[in-house]
């Protein structure tokens, strides 16, 4: 579970991502939308120890293994010693083509931070 929302003193809406993994997201597919719903809001409930979250403003799933071009999850998992080894090729320029991406991101693999920062360095390598 990642906790989205702004900082305080912010006003604006709460967010948080929830990921069910492994396992138990191939056990929860089998599961109804509605079943999957009641049982994350009641483990955030239970988390926050806030029946609040029992009714959210909104609610969203995506069934990441069920999305055409991404085939299981939402970030990529290398096998260890990949990155190591081919790290660098993620980032190479091929001609004036440069690559960004959260899986390119050198801090916060994976993950919209990284992907932010690996955006940045590309087009900072782009401009020079």
């Amino acid at each position: 579970m990642f906790d989205c929302s702004p900082p305080p003193p912010a006003t604006g809406p709460g967010i948080v991502l929830s990921l069910i993994t492994g396992d138990k997201a191939r056990w929860w597919a089998a599961r109804s939308g509605d079943d999957r719903r009641d049982a994350v809001l009641q483990a955030l409930a239970a988390h926050y120890e806030d029946a609040a979250a029992l009714n959210p403003t909104d609610y969203v799933e995506r069934d990441w293994s069920a999305q055409r071009w991404i085939g299981g999850g939402a970030g990529m998992a290398l096998p260890p010693g990949v990155l190591t080894e081919y790290g660098p090729a993620l980032t190479a320029a091929v001609g004036r083509i440069h690559w960004a991406g959260a899986e390119t991101a050198s801090e916060f693999y994976g993950h919209m931070d990284g992907a932010i920062s690996a955006g940045e360095r590309a087009a900072d390598k782009a401009l020079a």
